[in-house]
């Protein structure tokens, strides 16, 4: 396979920290499997007195079929691989999530979206990272996982109003709220609004009607 049919995502220049001791000879051995999209991996804390979160220490691999639902934290930014071809099949990553949005989750947004386009996917604990979080003390921990939770709650509305999965992602939605404290359904919600406001912020400012509005209560309180 050519080094260059897949492309790693991950935090290595400024968070994670890779164990590269056999990793592109493992990868090009599981992506010689043609319908196989992406591959994440194990994600352990690299500094001990980190809070134990954005880490993944599942130590059995998991095939993820097809059109699979994708449990959020199952697969992170930090330490997932990605065949090329699946990524641009799907048109990339949606650049109203990650990094500078203020909305999380769109490592998982896109691997759902491969899934759902037929490509298989799998976890693999042999692709190892060391996450370096800095993230310290309760109210740190807190604001990081409420920040978490508004992405989730925008990859659960973008999978039930774009997938072909609509039905298996609301199930999964509807269950979660059922068994979730409300303050992390209100979070939910708050992911959602924002998504939806970005989206139709941007969608009237490139017909200009956003510039024409103001433009033309001007020109009334002229007259």
């Amino acid at each position: 396979m050519h080094p260059h049919d897949f492309m790693h995502r991950n935090c290595w220049g400024s968070q994670a920290h890779p164990n590269l001791r056999g990793y592109g000879a493992f990868l090009d051995q599981v992506f010689d499997n043609e319908s196989l999209g992406f591959v994440g991996g194990r994600i352990e804390l690299f500094d001990s007195s980190d809070c134990p979160i954005t880490i993944q220490l599942r130590d059995t691999p998991l095939q993820i079929p097809p059109r699979s639902f994708i449990e959020p934290g199952l697969i992170q930014g930090a330490n997932m691989v990605i065949r090329k071809a699946a990524l641009e099949e799907v048109g990339g990553f949606d650049p109203d999530m990650g990094p500078g949005t203020g909305i999380s989750g769109a490592d998982i947004d896109l691997l759902a979206r491969i899934s759902s386009n037929g490509w298989h996917g799998r976890y693999e604990p042999k692709l190892l990272v060391y996450h370096h979080h800095r993230i310290k003390g309760e109210a740190g921990r807190s604001a990081k996982m409420d920040f978490y939770a508004i992405g989730v709650g925008v990859y659960y509305l973008k999978q039930i109003c774009c997938s072909k999965m609509k039905k298996k992602y609301l199930t999964e939605l509807l269950r979660r709220v059922k068994n979730q404290p409300i303050k992390r359904t209100i979070l939910f919600v708050i992911g959602m609004y924002r998504y939806l406001k970005l989206k139709i912020v941007r969608k009237f400012s490139s017909t200009g009607i956003f510039l024409a509005w103001p433009r033309r209560l001007l020109k009334r309180r002229r007259t």
